[in-house]
């Protein structure tokens, strides 16, 4: 894990201003700071479709490298249309403060 990865933990956590997403009217109706993780765990949390269609889906990942690089992938993630079970899931898969 990173060096940072505690720092960056608990910055995220109690944050000193207050999060939105673009707008100041457009406040997360969910979980702002999900937990800490491997890169390999991204992949175990499912996405969330309304319109729940396979249990499998495709995304495209895009990896950010030194000098402006990328990488790009396609991988198969699970994927659930019930907002609480992905929020347990994903209390399995990450690490939060104090657990």
């Amino acid at each position: 894990m990173n060096e940072h990865a505690e720092e960056i933990d608990t910055a995220l956590a109690a944050p000193k201003f207050v999060t939105y997403l673009g707008r100041k009217a457009f406040a997360p109706s969910f979980p702002f700071y999900l937990g800490i993780g491997s890169d390999n765990e991204l992949f175990d949390i499912p996405t969330f479709q309304h319109e729940y269609t396979s249990e499998q889906v495709q995304l495209t990942v895009r990896r950010l490298l030194p000098l402006g690089m990328e990488t790009t992938s396609v991988v198969q993630v699970p994927a659930t249309s019930n907002r609480l079970e992905w929020l347990e899931q994903v209390g399995k898969s990450l690490r939060r403060r104090g657990s």
